[in-house]
């Protein structure tokens, strides 16, 4: 996790930290 645009759990797209 961190600088890397991923899915979140939910399956929100989070980029950076921006996750949970």
């Amino acid at each position: 996790f961190g600088s890397a645009v991923h899915l979140t759990v939910n399956g929100i797209a989070a980029s950076d930290s921006n996750e949970m």
